[in-house]
């Protein structure tokens, strides 16, 4: 058994934008990238592994929603 742990935390995304019409599409809902790699969507993401750090998303939050802080 591998055991990883990281200093800091990551969020992942799903492959495809979430459909409620399409609840089947695993890849619109499931994060583990073992599933999403076999969408013909996953390597089409601006994120790399569809994966970001907290400080990414931290930052992204910041610039959409104008937030003055996010701390971790």
């Amino acid at each position: 058994m591998t055991i990883y742990v990281y200093d800091e935390p990551y969020i992942r995304f799903g492959a495809e934008d979430y459909d409620p019409e399409n609840i089947q599409n695993l890849y619109s809902h499931l994060t583990n990238n073992a599933i999403g790699k076999n969408s013909d969507l996953f390597e089409c993401s601006e994120m790399k592994g569809n994966m970001w750090e907290i400080g990414q998303f931290a930052e992204n939050l910041q610039v959409k929603f104008i937030l003055d802080k996010f701390n971790f």
